[in-house]
């Protein structure tokens, strides 16, 4: 007695996905397959494709008017608070409290993976702030016998010495971008213990 009917429990699972809508970015794949008021106005990066065929029939053309998607959708609006669930919390501290401590460089176009590689090294002997910890993380993804494996590798350096090698495995449903952000996380996490540590 104390189950409510399924057509009760489905639509409280769809109302509750709809509410979500308002913690998704405007470019969500999800936030692209609904109306540009939703994207304040403006049409989607990715346009949806067309369907392959006008529909026959006026019902079935009423039908396609909307979608689960769209249904999903009307137990909210865009007009709601949204919520960034990227943000960082006021009591964290962001990239720019670092100041030049904390730069991106982005890769040039024009620039071979032997270029960068070649700059690199060109400007390690210049590191030589002992306060200077230089990581190097990659992620890989292999394919053997059917089987997918996802890993992550960390080499830490300290004035010129390789002062930590670690490696993560991820299993076999991770993702390669998984596993890169996992080899950052652990060389940032790495990097703090054997700052405290020396």
């Amino acid at each position: 007695a104390s189950i409510p009917p399924v057509r009760h429990t489905l639509n409280q699972a769809v109302r509750s996905a709809g509410i979500r809508f308002n913690k998704l970015s405007t470019l969500s794949p999800v936030v692209e397959r609904l109306p540009d008021t939703w994207r304040s106005g403006n049409a989607p990066s990715t346009p949806p494709p067309l369907p392959p065929q006008k529909p026959r029939s006026r019902a079935a053309a009423e039908l396609r008017k909307t979608t689960p998607l769209l249904h999903a959708a009307t137990a909210t609006s865009p007009d709601d608070e949204r919520i960034d669930p990227f943000l960082a919390a006021p009591w964290r501290r962001t990239a720019a409290e670092y100041g030049d401590r904390f730069t991106v460089s982005n890769k040039k176009r024009t620039e071979t993976k032997e270029d960068a590689a070649k700059a690199h090294k060109a400007r390690l002997p210049s590191v030589t702030n002992p306060a200077t910890i230089i990581a190097y993380t990659d992620g890989s993804q292999r394919d053997e016998r059917g089987t997918t494996s996802v890993g992550a590798g960390v080499v830490l350096y300290h004035n010129g010495e390789r002062v930590r090698a670690l490696r993560a495995g991820l299993g076999h449903h991770a993702e390669v971008y998984d596993a890169e952000v996992s080899a950052l996380q652990i060389a940032a996490m790495a990097a703090k213990a054997y700052a405290e540590q020396h």
